[in-house]
């Protein structure tokens, strides 16, 4: 389209949907020729960022939708693995109690194994574990970390020399309404 020439409201509405094919095309990357163009874009006066904003707003949109099919899909699927394993766990116990614990078929062989045995470690009750690591140190593993918080409460000239702290500016971004 021409610089020069003032756009319509169509042109606005191609233009936006032209950019948002390409957004889509390029899975959210920014080419070199989609940079060029929502540059264009945004130089072209307010009329031109109403519509990169009504094409944020239906990424927004989709986005939030998307969100809802995946954990509407992520039930599904954890209602299907319970379905899953309640019918393992049936079949199981039909093959170890009515076939000794296998079965051959036309289109199945399925026969049932002993699994391995788990073990679980755990503290006793009233227990701490600086007192077990006092007498068997080999047992415990020590996780040593910097406490974040603590030192952000220092004053800079308080922070230990073996302590680096780098603070950084957050990002410009927009809002709209």
């Amino acid at each position: 389209m021409a610089s020069d020439k003032k756009m319509t409201l169509l042109d606005l509405g191609i233009e936006g949907i032209q950019i948002y094919d390409l957004l889509e095309d390029s899975m959210g990357e920014l080419t070199p020729e989609l940079e060029e163009r929502l540059d264009a874009l945004m130089q072209g006066g307010a009329e031109k960022i109403d519509a990169a904003l009504a094409v944020r707003r239906r990424l927004e949109a989709e986005a939030e939708f998307i969100g809802s099919e995946v954990k509407r899909l992520q039930a599904r699927k954890k209602s299907l693995e319970s379905q899953y394993d309640g019918l393992s766990n049936r079949i199981v116990f039909a093959l170890d109690h009515a076939f000794s614990g296998k079965i051959k078929t036309l289109h199945n062989t399925a026969w049932t194994e002993k699994g391995r045995p788990s073990t679980t470690v755990g503290l006793a009750p009233d227990t701490d574990i600086k007192d077990v690591y006092k007498e068997y140190p080999e047992l415990v593993v020590v996780n040593y970390a910097l406490d974040s918080k603590a030192i952000k409460d220092l004053r800079p000239e308080d922070v230990p020399n073996a302590i680096t702290v780098d603070t950084t500016t957050g990002p410009r971004f927009m809002k709209a309404k």
